[in-house]
């Protein structure tokens, strides 16, 4: 059987979406340039905040419940200068839910002094 091609899309914001065909998932990639200009984790951090919070899923539970109410899979891989989010479902509800989430922290994340505190600070004051 032959594979099908990745679409990819590029949004008016430079947002690069990848659509993947398979058979039996839904499934979408979105790659966010995170150019990094020094060892300071920052991309990482901010990669850790998307998942926390944003305007629509104020709540830092929301994103387990949605794991594990559902059969979703999300999350996420910093590299040296690009953020790989990412999302799968076999169900097409469940997937658009997870989407849903992943948008939103994307486009509106919550920065929060105290997931702030959480994401940076190792408990020592360091």
């Amino acid at each position: 059987m032959a594979k099908k091609p990745l679409k990819r899309l590029y949004l008016h914001n430079q947002l690069k979406h990848i659509n993947i065909n398979n058979d039996h998932d839904f499934s979408a990639l979105f790659v966010v340039n995170t150019p990094i200009t020094d060892n300071s984790g920052i991309a990482h951090c901010v990669e850790h905040l998307i998942f926390r919070a944003s305007k629509a899923f104020p709540h830092a539970e929301t994103l387990f419940q949605l794991t594990a109410l559902t059969d979703v899979k999300i999350n996420a891989s910093t590299l040296a200068d690009t953020t790989y989010f990412h999302c799968q479902s076999p169900c097409l509800e469940s997937f658009n839910l997870a989407l849903n989430y992943l948008l939103n922290g994307i486009f509106s994340p919550l920065f929060r002094q105290e997931d702030l505190n959480k994401e940076i600070h190792d408990g020592n004051d360091c």
